[in-house]
């Protein structure tokens, strides 16, 4: 097997299950406990140690051609060698922290001696598809596939798959979350690991009192390498202490429980989980799956709590064939719903819980699945619009065949009784024109909901106003000008008609104009001097938004004595 293309069954299933899982989510609506961008695959982010990384960085000085190389699926950064391996599938039980994620990718580095290209291979060594595994006692360990080459050997090539390479502890507590996805960060145990002198150092040809304090990776992962690169991976006593050559700490994420919902036809909804766990304590028997309103997931502290849902499932873990299966902790059900037990115009989400009795709540999922049943539609109301003229004003109405509140959008809001009608004032200076009210009803029987919204339409023409006036207030004569007032009378209770009024005084064929603009009704004029004799007076308004236009009305004489 060549250590550049290390491929296990494992790597294969957790492909497939990964590729299916994100056909599910893609296909899916809004019914996913998370958007497919919220859903980040779990990742090992391990230096394996600083010896590792910084032994297979290239020297110019007599290694320029030495490769760190991350393949089929992991990356490294160029900085700081950390070798970040994808696609994690498997399970993380918060409840007591038992973890088992596969992870994918490998990290080779590739030991090239001369300055010439392409140099010559002394050694390489391969590390791949590692897999981060802790039980409920919190005892972990990093596994992985182990291959290496070494041209010049009796032996040039060998591998051995599910090497334990480190261990570590790490409780549920030493786990944070985030999102999708649970995190631990830890450092791998190294001093004590395997007791310098004893017959497992001495069988795996270590030379006496080494390693160094107990300094090591687990004997299994030196057991996996050929004898030549052992050294890299053990205190050997060397005088610098071998400060690089402890392991390095690692950062492992794992999936949380999340469900999709497949598909949703009537009454029957079909679902499917992945990242569930059969068993938290002692007792457990895998997940139940049920229906219920959004929000909180109803009392299960007893198998009876089953009754507060309106459709459950049971994914028992019993032998020979459990509910919940493989790497990834999947299932899948489906959910027949009470209808009749479904309340109208409420959400409704699906949960998970464990059980029998929730003895954790490692296991609890909420996925909204919406409203499953719409309300009836209370019956629309009956508008009576109003056709009016300015300064009359009026009201506007609306019957409903229910009780509840009628709103008509800026004059208000009224209960009505079944069959009631609400009036609605409309001012005398409502304005000229035709203006549509949104009416909106409000059933006061919360089973049904509230019909579309409709109109009521207020139309107002202009009116007439009084005939003019003009009352002389200073006689003018041919050497002097007068005064007078101007006056139009509005519609009682309305504004006061504003805008242009003409006067006109006549004397024979002779004319003269006097033009002024009106204020709240009325305004003092300048006459011109006149000559002696008698003069009518006529006066003209010219209307304005709200007032019609109205001709000459003769308002009286004006008799001019010098």
């Amino acid at each position: 097997m060549s250590p550049q293309t290390l491929v296990r069954g494992r790597r294969l299933l957790a492909g497939t299950t990964a590729a299916a899982l994100s056909a599910g989510v893609l296909a899916l609506t809004p019914t996913t406990a998370q958007a497919a961008d919220d859903v980040v695959a779990p990742t090992l982010q391990w230096k394996i140690s600083d010896q590792f990384a910084a032994h297979f960085t290239p020297n110019p000085a007599f290694s320029p051609f030495t490769t760190l190389e991350a393949a089929d699926g992991a990356t490294i950064d160029p900085t700081t060698k950390v070798t970040t391996f994808g696609g994690g599938v498997g399970t993380f039980d918060s409840g007591n922290g038992a973890t088992s994620v596969a992870y994918e990718g490998s990290i080779t580095g590739s030991f090239i001696t001369g300055t010439t290209a392409p140099g010559t291979l002394q050694y390489s060594l391969t590390i791949a598809d590692p897999t981060v595994t802790v039980n409920a006692a919190g005892e972990g360990k990093i596994t992985a596939d182990v291959a290496w080459n070494v041209p010049t050997a009796t032996t040039t090539t060998g591998s051995t798959d599910d090497v334990t390479v480190v261990e570590f502890d790490a409780t549920a507590s030493d786990w944070s979350t985030d999102g999708s996805v649970a995190s631990l960060t830890e450092t791998p145990d190294f001093l004590g690991v395997l007791q310098p002198g004893s017959a497992e150092a001495l069988d795996l040809g270590l030379p006496a009192g080494r390693p160094t304090d107990g300094g090591s990776f687990h004997p299994d992962f030196l057991r996996a390498l050929d004898s030549g690169l052992r050294a890299h991976f053990f205190l050997s006593g060397s005088a610098s202490g071998d400060p690089r050559k402890p392991a390095s700490p690692f950062t492992a994420t794992a999936p949380r429980p999340r469900v999709t919902v497949d598909s949703r036809e009537g009454a029957t909804v079909k679902v499917s989980g992945t990242g569930f766990t059969c068993l938290t304590n002692t007792g457990d028997a895998g997940i139940y799956v049920g229906v219920a309103p959004s929000g909180e997931l109803p009392d299960v502290s007893s198998p009876t709590g089953t009754a507060n849902f309106v459709g459950v499932a049971a994914k028992f873990c019993f032998p020979p064939t459990p509910s919940i299966s493989g790497p990834a902790g999947t299932w899948d059900a489906t959910l027949n719903l009470d209808l009749d037990q479904v309340t109208p115009g409420t959400s409704y989400s699906v949960y998970t819980w464990r059980a029998h009795t929730h003895s954790t709540t490692s296991q609890d999922t909420e996925t909204p699945l919406g409203v499953l049943k719409e309300k009836a539609v209370a019956p629309a109301v009956t508008v009576k619009s109003l056709s009016t003229k300015y300064g009359k004003g009026g009201t506007v109405g609306v019957t409903s065949p229910t009780a509840g509140s009628v709103t008509v959008a800026g004059l208000g809001t009224k209960t009505v009784a079944a069959r009631g009608t609400a009036s609605f004032a409309i001012s005398k200076r409502h304005a000229v024109g035709t203006k549509s009210y949104r009416v909106t009803f409000a059933p006061s029987d919360t089973a049904v909901t509230a019909p579309a919204a409709t109109a009521v339409t207020v139309k107002v023409a202009k009116t007439a106003a009084s005939k003019g006036r003009v009352k002389v207030t200073r006689k003018p004569t041919s050497k002097k000008k007068g005064l007078a007032a101007v006056s139009v009378k509005g519609a009682s209770g309305a504004a006061a008609p504003t805008g242009k009024v003409k006067i006109k005084l006549t004397q024979g064929k002779k004319s003269k104009y006097v033009t002024a603009n009106l204020s709240a009704g009325k305004r003092t004029v300048k006459l011109p001097k006149l000559a002696k004799g008698t003069w009518v007076v006529r006066v003209a308004y010219y209307g304005n938004a709200n007032y019609t236009k109205r001709g000459y009305v003769k308002t009286g004489s004006l008799k001019v004595a010098k």
